[in-house]
């Protein structure tokens, strides 16, 4: 100690853990890869991409649920068609409630589906 003052080591860039190899270099990298696809949605086509459920019919539309993989959990999403005047029609949507399983996702997704067709119609595709 000088005048007053705790002299402390410069700090470093490498973190160590209890006799443990750093944390530096390519564990850095990937995790900081992780973080930025993470922030900017680019996480590949993979996983970009939602599995798509086989349509079901309901009052004229057809309700396609495809939910995806979102921290861990499902995201509500799908697809709402319906052909009018020869021209396919279609209606994405994508919802805030999150599931811990992709089949309860794809059951709630179905049910959202054919809620914004009782409440909107055709109005949808306008």
């Amino acid at each position: 100690m000088t005048q007053g003052r705790l002299a402390l080591p410069a700090p470093t860039a490498i973190l160590r853990f209890e006799n443990r190899e750093p944390l530096c270099g390519t564990v850095m990298a990937s995790f900081l890869k992780s973080l930025w696809s993470q922030v900017t949605g680019s996480g590949g086509a993979a996983a970009s991409a939602p599995a798509e459920e086989e349509a079901i019919e309901y009052n004229g539309y057809r309700i396609v649920a495809a939910p995806f993989a979102d921290g861990g959990q499902f995201q509500t999403a799908g697809r709402i068609e319906k052909e009018i005047d020869g021209t396919l029609k279609e209606h994405r949507f994508i919802r805030a409630e999150k599931h811990p399983s992709r089949d309860e996702a794809v059951s709630f997704s179905v049910t959202k589906g054919k809620q914004i067709c009782d409440q909107q119609g055709d109005r949808m595709f306008a």
